[in-house]
């Protein structure tokens, strides 16, 4: 489901960050804030698979935060529009990002997001093994397969907004809702 950008924010009103940030994001950046993240999340009181859960789903957002930097610098928006927030909301964890993408950008995340979260789990895992056995590629690089993780990990909870910026430019957010640590 799309919903509002500061509807997105206020749901992180009463969560605890443990890792947030806002800006420019380059490849050392990106490195840099996943070791911080992993230094936070080993002081977290979850267990350990949940933290692993938490490390990979971070590390796949900060991956396409960076590889999609240059659609900002495109629409000569700057770099400093990147948003990464990691932390709990009483005893679930949650991931946040955003970045600015084209509308055909935008078109395709909120048709594939619907799409992958119309799947029931049976369906995410032979669509996960589908595209690994006719791997394809992206114009940037990529094989498809990290929203497919992204709601196999989450369960499908997952929300994003997509709002309109200027032009054909818009504000992607996405909101991982980590399953409660067993």
């Amino acid at each position: 489901m799309t919903y509002p950008l500061q509807t997105l924010l206020s749901t992180l009103e009463d969560c605890t960050p443990t890792v947030t940030y806002h800006g420019a994001i380059n490849a050392d950046l990106q490195n840099m804030l996943r070791v911080i993240l992993e230094e936070h999340t080993e002081r977290m009181e979850i267990p350990k698979l949940a933290r692993k859960r938490m490390l990979g789903l971070s590390v796949e957002c900060l991956h396409n935060l960076y590889h999609h930097a240059e659609d900002r610098e495109d629409a000569g928006l700057g770099t400093e529009q990147v948003f990464f927030s990691v932390g709990r909301k009483k005893n679930r964890c949650y991931i946040a990002c955003g970045n600015f993408v084209s509308e055909s950008v935008a078109r395709f995340l909120e048709k594939r997001l619907g799409q992958l979260k119309a799947m029931s789990s049976t369906e995410l895992h032979s669509h996960f093994l589908d595209t690994l056995a006719h791997p394809g590629r992206s114009t940037k690089g990529g094989g498809g397969l990290g929203l497919v993780e992204m709601m196999r990990k989450t369960d499908r909870n997952i929300d994003f907004s997509l709002r309109q910026h200027h032009a054909n430019r818009y504000y992607f957010m996405l909101v991982l809702n980590l399953p409660e640590p067993q």
